[in-house]
């Protein structure tokens, strides 16, 4: 009996358990070399996630790629969906949601909605973590890497300076490109407090919302 108690204790603390995808109240991401990859944060003051998708596809001569960003609540996600020059937002992604599906938290998207190559992409990866139906493409949120942070968003500006405070008068020497994605561990007004991740290197600082890629959020 107390073999078996342990060994329950053992499976249970490493698994996440959720009663409905409403309770997705914390923040994680994939590992680095997952394909896709997801990373997502959840704002306890403000109730918001936000997260960035990426998936690629390979054949020869050739690469495709699925990148977007969201930004909401459970029930209804706004969607931008990224390539090299350009942001193509779809205002209203035709219910873009996290549902409940085979006891555990997706990502749903419409695959009719979808922008850029993910219409493409993301129904080839299907496996364990992604599955589709002839009308939508579900990617689960259940990720291995948790953290502290309560946004994670993409930079849209060429360049995005860091500063040593909410202010413009604070500028440091290091600065972000588009592209990169960034992780938020607080926000004032305009402006994001964020660490990059650079190999052995993490850079930190505020950088002003206006420089990431930001997704309506329910008006917010």
């Amino acid at each position: 009996m107390m073999i078996k108690l342990i060994w329950a204790l053992a499976i249970s603390s490493s698994i996440v358990f959720y009663a409905s995808a409403g309770e997705l109240d914390h923040s994680a991401k994939s590992n680095f070399s997952d394909n896709p990859f997801l990373a997502y944060g959840y704002n306890p003051k403000t109730k918001v996630i936000s997260g960035y998708l990426a998936a690629f596809r390979t054949a020869p001569g050739r690469t495709d790629e699925c990148k977007l960003v969201f930004k909401g609540s459970a029930g209804h996600l706004s969607v931008k969906y990224l390539e090299e020059t350009w942001v193509s937002e779809i205002e209203n992604d035709s219910g873009a949601s996290i549902t409940m599906e085979k006891n555990e938290p997706y990502l749903k998207f419409h695959r009719e909605s979808m922008g850029g190559d993910c219409d493409w992409v993301l129904p080839f990866k299907v496996g364990k973590r992604v599955y589709a139906t002839v009308h939508e493409v579900f990617v689960s949120v259940n990720v291995p890497v948790s953290g502290d942070w309560i946004g994670v968003y993409v930079i849209n500006s060429e360049r995005a300076q860091f500063h040593s405070e909410p202010d413009s008068a604070s500028l440091k020497k290091a600065y972000l490109v588009k592209g990169d994605v960034a992780y938020v561990y607080d926000e004032q007004s305009d402006w994001f407090f964020v660490r990059y991740d650079n190999k052995n290197r993490t850079t930190s600082g505020w950088i002003r919302k206006l420089d990431t890629v930001q997704p309506r959020s329910n008006g917010r």
